[in-house]
């Protein structure tokens, strides 16, 4: 912005507006790490700062559309927004953009270049339309899409040879040093592809129609990536002439895309891999950093995980927060161009479902999971979700005694609490429990329903009234005996 003055006139004053599309806020998350709270903070306001209309990578430079930007960032943005509108009107916009062959351009709405479809950005087109129906539950979301989707997956099909990628397309884009990796393009266009496939196929599953013709060239182009790549000596997934690269093994694993007796030695190869030679730092890209957390999860390594989000050097957000940025960046290295960019801000989904310990299992939020991670280096967490079905919460803290877990179940839905292993299923209502907490002969009353104990070295259990909100003040009931304290 430039201010010219002329005259006697002088500026006193200047006020800087942000402008963006309004959203209403449906989310909230805290907890006791500061790193972790940074990355969830910086998302929305990145996100804020890049929808003018349309979601677009930069509100400085480009200024467009780029696909992938938002369908990296949609399942955790879904969380703090209510996107039904702004992003229902973008996917009418990739509708309006798909070309006769079925084409989704790769910035949407087009300047009429890159039209042709790149796996990596495109399947947007599949990618965003399945995470607004799980958030939502409106099977008409499916059904405005569905053809759509048929289409993109065919014009997908038609682009590989021997059941390779054999287009353009971004890869796993800013690794770090890199632009556009070494590994190249078919290798990550190959298992976008594969992925784009089995939520073609998902979205005409829920609408009764036949997916199998989908179904089976996803698998059949996973065999045919494991048979190219795939070092049975090595044991795990790499170029000639490259070597090993962290998204070559974090996607097949992510897109069940791993034969089941190699998972094993894949999974320990990623983690090996991170723990010896990175330091605890993830070395992929945009498309990389969404699944390697999660990964990571399912691996049962969810210390390294954390280890990856909040460490304190380059390349990870734990560097950003350490300097003071107040946004998220576009490269992880030093000098990135965009300060603005919101991609990378897609491991918030796992900060959500791990670190907040809310899980969505059905779609419309009909049952969810409560299963907070258990590491020291995060002590307590709260977050809370207004569902399509009402508020969803949960408020944890863990202490030298064990646990003290609050939850809320709107109507309508149900829940399962797990917690090292054990298991307590939910009904509607507000629950709250102790570190050694035990269902009554109503283990599903409306108002919660369990019997808590007290234990020597924790003692204090928080009630919640049915009514309250979960920044409310809070009753306090310390349990002076080992009776302990039923809530009716």
């Amino acid at each position: 912005m430039q201010v010219t003055v002329t005259g006697e006139a002088s500026v006193s004053k200047v006020r800087a507006v942000p402008i963006y599309t309004p959203l209403e806020e449906v989310g909230a998350f805290q907890c006791s790490n500061p790193v972790v709270e940074w990355v969830d903070a910086a998302l929305p306001a990145t996100f804020r700062n890049n929808l003018h209309g349309v979601p677009t990578d930069t509100p400085i430079y480009e200024k467009n559309g780029w696909t992938a930007d938002a369908h990296l960032a949609t399942a955790a943005l879904l969380h703090r927004f209510d996107l039904r509108a702004s992003f229902g009107k973008w996917m009418d916009d990739h509708v309006g953009a798909q070309t006769a062959t079925g084409a989704i351009p790769q910035i949407i709405p087009t300047p009429g270049w890159s039209t042709e479809s790149g796996p990596a950005w495109s399947s947007s087109a599949v990618l965003i339309p399945w995470y607004l129906y799980r958030e939502y539950g409106e099977i008409a979301t499916l059904e405005r899409y569905a053809p759509m989707a048929r289409r993109y997956a065919d014009d997908l099909l038609s682009h590989l040879r021997d059941d390779l990628w054999t287009g353009r397309t971004w890869g796993d884009w800013l690794a770090p040093g890199y632009m556009v990796p070494p590994e190249g393009m078919t290798p990550i266009g190959t298992l976008m592809t594969i992925t784009a496939l089995q939520h073609t196929a998902q979205i005409l599953e829920e609408l009764e129609e036949d997916a199998s013709s989908y179904r089976d060239a996803a698998a059949r182009i996973g065999r045919r990536y494991h048979s190219q790549y795939f070092d049975p000596h090595s044991e795990h997934y790499a170029v000639e002439g490259v070597g090993y690269r962290q998204s070559l093994n974090i996607l097949p694993l992510a897109f069940g895309a791993v034969p089941p007796e190699w998972i094993a030695s894949v999974r320990k190869i990623v983690t090996d891999d991170i723990e010896l030679r990175t330091a605890g730092h993830l070395v992929c890209g945009a498309l990389g950093a969404r699944h390697l957390v999660d990964v990571l999860t399912d691996a049962g390594r969810d210390d390294l995980a954390l280890t990856i989000l909040t460490n304190p050097t380059r390349p990870g957000w734990g560097q950003w927060f350490s300097d003071g940025e107040r946004t998220l960046l576009e490269t992880w290295d030093a000098d990135a161009r965009s300060r603005n960019h919101y991609f990378l801000g897609s491991v918030d989904s796992w900060i959500q479902q791990r670190v907040g310990g809310l899980r969505l299992t059905q779609p419309g939020w009909r049952s969810f999971v409560v299963a907070p991670l258990k590491d020291d280096r995060v002590t307590s967490a709260r977050i809370s979700h207004q569902t399509p079905l009402g508020r969803a919460a949960v408020i944890w803290e863990r202490g030298p005694g064990g646990w003290q877990l609050d939850v809320t179940v709107p109507d309508g839905a149900s829940a399962l609490v797990n917690l090292e292993g054990d298991s307590l299923a939910l009904k509607p209502g507000q629950h709250a429990s102790g570190s050694n907490a035990r269902r009554n002969d109503e283990p599903h009353h409306p108002r919660g329903g369990w019997i808590l104990t007290s234990t020597s070295t924790w003692t204090t259990v928080r009630f919640v009234p049915i009514s309250a909100d979960l920044d409310a003040p809070r009753t306090q009931v310390r349990l002076s005996s080992p009776a302990g304290c039923q809530r009716a």
